[in-house]
């Protein structure tokens, strides 16, 4: 399959502290892409070389075949960034914040309009494309964002953290987008986040921490690498029981707000006994599954979900 961007040995650094370490990694085109990490673990720095914002130290790194230490300029031509913080002019309308993108990009002006009604559609802004952004939700006004980024039809999508700020209806609404525009167009999206569940909307995804790449793979082959069944207990004090069971039972395990997991194989006579010991301290307790974040536990020994104790 061919390769929308390649790193190959890609390292970075600012002064003494190493935001990536030796990256290799192939992104395939017309995938969905998750780079997933904490703060820290080196995505945001990824995304900035990836955008050109920054120009490598070491490695080599081509995006739709362009070198982006040689060709940066014929590089931007073909990406549409979304970034963290908002890039539209909130005092201007919609339609003035696409239409001053366009005509920076040099389209005549029938082509821009072509173009910026057949976004607005897409996106269901036709309606509001006379409104001025700070009268927008949050999640319309990452719509007009899209929108902006999109006027090219560029072949890879970059997007830094793209739900940040949104409530569960808008992402729900803007991962549905993303979706369409993967499977409609075959464009190639790359995102970062730190979200677990959000990487699963993704067709691969990159585990990043430290600056150093600890797995890519599809999210499905990720959670089939765990040969441990997950067992999920849920208790009024979950903090006491986590160091009960892992002091008594000397089991791998973490808490967050979903519960306490523990990682066990399948003929692990242990849970039965950990079940009876602690019944009366249980409110419920169910198997699941393993989720990306059960991935990262097991890799790192960490967890990073908010609210998270390891």
């Amino acid at each position: 399959m061919v390769s929308a961007i390649e790193l190959e040995g890609v390292s970075y650094a600012y002064k003494q502290r190493e935001a990536l370490k030796d990256i290799t990694l192939a992104v395939p085109s017309g995938t969905r892409f998750a780079l997933l990490g904490p703060n820290g673990s080196g995505k945001t720095t990824l995304f900035r070389l990836l955008s050109t914002l920054l120009k490598p130290q070491s490695g080599q790194i081509s995006v739709a075949g362009l070198s982006l230490e040689k060709e940066p300029n014929e590089i931007r031509r073909k990406l549409g960034v979304v970034f963290q913080s908002p890039s539209v002019d909130k005092k201007l309308t919609v339609h003035e914040n696409l239409l001053c993108h366009g005509m920076l990009l040099g389209y005549s002006r029938s082509d821009l309009e072509t173009r910026i009604h057949r976004r607005l559609g897409e996106f269901d802004l036709a309606d509001r494309e006379n409104d001025r952004v700070d009268t927008l939700s949050g999640g319309l006004q990452r719509r007009v964002e899209l929108a902006k980024a999109l006027l090219h039809r560029p072949e890879v999508l970059l997007l830094d953290e793209p739900t940040s700020g949104l409530d569960p209806v808008a992402r729900a609404q803007f991962w549905k987008q993303i979706h369409r525009l993967s499977n409609d167009e075959q464009m190639t999206i790359i995102y970062t986040t730190h979200a677990f569940d959000e990487a699963e909307h993704c067709l691969q995804v990159a585990i990043l921490r430290d600056g150093a790449l600890i797995a890519s793979d599809t999210p499905e082959a990720l959670r089939s690498s765990m040969s441990k069944r997950l067992l999920t207990l849920k208790a009024s004090d979950g903090a006491a029981l986590l160091k009960q069971v892992t002091e008594q039972f000397q089991l791998p395990a973490r808490l967050d707000h979903d519960g306490i997991h523990l990682e066990l194989k399948a003929d692990d006579t242990r849970a039965n006994a950990l079940l009876a010991e602690f019944a009366g301290s249980l409110n419920s307790y169910h198997w699941r599954r393993p989720d990306l974040g059960d991935v990262y536990f097991g890799l790192t020994g960490e967890t990073f979900r908010a609210g998270d104790v390891t």
